[in-house]
């Protein structure tokens, strides 16, 4: 499979993806382009800033609304 159609797959599932998850997961370094991909196909996939770890660090959380 590709890996537009695994993480489709893994979001339409109800799971959640940051660009760390997609690189360990699909080996995907690039899951804003294929999140792109995805809108421009319809899908309604949005990306949300949270805060993670002791520093507080800001990552971006992708999930299809």
């Amino acid at each position: 499979m590709s890996q537009y159609k695994d993480i489709l797959n893994h979001l339409q599932s109800g799971k959640k993806l940051t660009r760390l998850d997609a690189l360990n997961l699909f080996d995907c370094i690039n899951l804003p382009a294929r999140v792109h991909e995805m809108n421009n196909n319809g899908h309604n996939v949005v990306g949300d800033m949270i805060k993670v770890g002791k520093k507080k660090k800001e990552v971006k959380l992708y999930e299809i609304k």
